[in-house]
């Protein structure tokens, strides 16, 4: 069972709300008082409300097969999950996102053999170490140094599962004092969803005051104590609240105004983002409804100051369209160029979560013995896009034509994540996305490349592109950069434009217009050159 596995499920509960509870579950009670960040949901209560009734009766078959593929997955079917309390307790750098613990409460008795025998199962197709005593599960892992997860099934009605964490955290603070998440956790009792953020816990640099001038509006906020956000369904309404408080009155006055500020910013970015669906999907209709519900509910939207407490409150029907939404989210009812544009930004997302992990970008191609190439950076990626048990399935020491590399391929089906929108090769499980290798391109056939090594910027460089030729997508097969040859030709143009994903994560359409010199100076990583215009 992996902890991004169970944070996803919070992803569908923060949606939703719930009727009020009796008092504080107990999971809280393992929430440190000074955590950087938590966030709660009583997913057995949100999955029997009339709102979730949108995501059991969806249209989106994907959605439909990533519910059905949890109980495999975690060893849980979700309608068995009581709560999910996510917990990071300190955040000075970005790889302390990945250092949290997960407490899980069921609504029955689980089958404590059966999960303890699955996380066995899956520490051996890892070659990881496992090892377990007293129903506590340890597992070392073999690809990523240091990195120890821990499962604490000794109570068959809750587990709770460390990463990276000392196992002081299996039980809960000694310290009963009040602390900044006070609120918050007092207001579990009564919400189906609540986030605490406490702000001195976050990296000081986003709360200096060198920051862009777009973002000095919202500056009040990031310089409070601590935020609490909480989602309650009401008769008719699904109700949000946000309370932030100051550090004193006249800091939460201004605080107020940075919470206005985000509604203005927010309601003046909708008439943009409906233009911008009549180019992304095939059918806008259903999104812009959304949008609407959106403006709407920002436009009622209540801001208060109490002492040093400053809040902002709004509400929505019950009756939103989230059809599309759902749609949305897992690829269904997006154009050929928006699914792409998702695709590329995932890839993307995944190297940079690789990078944080190990310290590195993925190799371009696993080497074994005499430099022979093994597997694609696209098997490397897999636990970081969520396909952690495909990527367990493969020989990492063997090549991707190896007796079994080559039956898992073909027994397996690609990650729609590496499926290119209307081309013609899916059923052969070939891709476009592929990486620019060598001569300063964002990948090195040999070297361990970092992104501190982007001297051109990240936002400057082509980390993946859409390539013309398609390769199996485990093969590591992908396009040798020679600075000398025309590149164009390399590109897979879909109508007048190609899409390349930037190493910063941004996604960019490319015209066929662009010259072959600006895009060898978008591919280098350090050559020094400025992108022109026409790269755009």
């Amino acid at each position: 069972m992996t902890t991004h596995r169970l944070t996803a499920l919070l992803s569908l509960a923060v949606g939703f709300a719930a009727v009020a509870q009796a008092a504080p579950p107990d999971p809280l009670t393992m929430v440190p008082p000074d955590a950087a960040v938590f966030v709660h949901a009583d997913v057995a209560v949100v999955y029997d409300s009339k709102l979730a009734d949108a995501v059991k009766n969806t249209k989106s078959l994907e959605l439909k097969e990533k519910l059905a593929a949890i109980p495999k997955e975690i060893g849980l079917a979700l309608e068995d999950i009581k709560t999910v309390t996510f917990v990071v307790p300190r955040v000075k750098e970005q790889q302390d996102f990945q250092r949290g613990f997960t407490v899980v409460t069921t609504r029955k008795p689980y089958d404590r053999d059966k999960l303890i025998a699955k996380l066995k199962s899956d520490a051996a197709n890892t070659k990881d170490e496992f090892s377990e005593k007293d129903h506590v599960v340890r597992v070392k892992n073999s690809r990523i140094e240091g990195r120890v997860q821990v499962t604490d099934l000794r109570d068959t009605g809750r587990m709770i599962i460390l990463t990276d964490l000392s196992e002081e955290f299996l039980t809960p603070p000694a310290t009963t004092a009040a602390g900044v998440h006070t609120d918050a956790l007092r207001q579990a009792a009564k919400s189906a969803v609540v986030v605490g953020l406490n702000f001195d816990a976050l990296p000081d640099e986003i709360r200096g005051d060198n920051l862009p001038a777009e973002v000095k509006p919202f500056q009040p906020i990031v310089k409070a104590d601590a935020l609490t956000l909480t989602a309650t369904l009401g008769k008719d309404t699904l109700d949000l609240k946000v309370r932030i408080r100051a550090k004193s009155a006249a800091d939460a006055a201004e605080v107020e105004k940075s919470l206005e500020a985000v509604r203005v910013f927010a309601a003046a970015a909708i008439p943009a983002a409906k233009k911008e669906l009549d180019k992304q999907f095939a059918d806008p209709t259903g999104m812009g409804k959304l949008l609407d519900v959106v403006s709407k509910s920002l436009g009622g939207a209540k801001f208060a100051v109490e002492d040093k407490v400053a809040s902002a409150s709004l509400s929505a029907p019950l009756d939103l369209p989230l059809e599309p939404l759902l749609a949305t989210l897992t690829g269904g009812g997006a154009s050929a160029r928006a699914v792409s544009s998702n695709n590329l930004k995932q890839m993307a997302l995944a190297v940079h979560n690789y990078e944080s992990a190990h310290g590195f970008l993925p190799p371009a191609a696993t080497l074994g013995k005499k430099g022979k190439k093994l597997l694609s950076w696209r098997v490397a990626v897999l636990p970081y896009i969520e396909q952690d048990a495909l990527y367990q399935k493969f020989n990492l020491d063997e090549p991707w034509d190896s007796e079994h590399n080559l039956k898992v391929f073909k027994e397996n089906p690609m990650p729609k994540v590496f499926a290119v929108p209307g081309t013609k090769n899916l059923a052969e499980k070939k891709t476009h996305y592929q990486a620019f290798v060598g001569n300063g391109a964002a990948f090195d056939p040999v070297a361990a490349i970092k992104f501190t090594d982007f001297q051109d910027g990240t936002s400057n460089t082509v980390l993946f592109a859409t390539a013309a030729a398609a390769v199996e997508w485990t093969k590591p097969d992908d396009v040798e950069f020679d600075p000398k040859a025309e590149v164009k030709k390399l590109f897979l143009f879909q109508g007048s434009s190609t899409l390349v994903a930037m190493a910063d994560g941004s996604v960019r359409a490319v015209s066929d217009k662009t010259s072959d010199k600006n895009l060898k100076a978008a591919i280098t990583r350090n050559g020094g050159e400025v992108l022109e215009p026409d790269f755009e």
